[in-house]
């Protein structure tokens, strides 16, 4: 993975703060699925929004009343 690309997306969670577990989760996918987004084989539309939905999808799995923090 290319070093501009983490920095970029290192730039973006500057808007998701850490937190509890459910943030840390949310925090967790949104960097991941950002970073699948950039790639090759991107799975997910390669937007910090399309990351976000995602991520939220996901916490809200495990507490379906997650809402995130974000700054």
């Amino acid at each position: 993975m290319n070093g501009n690309l983490r920095a970029l997306v290192a730039k973006e969670l500057v808007a998701i703060p850490r937190g509890g577990p459910g943030q840390n989760v949310y925090r967790m996918v949104c960097e991941q699925v950002r970073l699948d987004g950039l790639g090759s084989q991107a799975q997910v539309e390669a937007t910090p929004q399309g990351g976000q939905e995602f991520a939220l999808g996901t916490a809200q799995e495990h507490r379906p009343d997650f809402q995130p923090e974000l700054r």
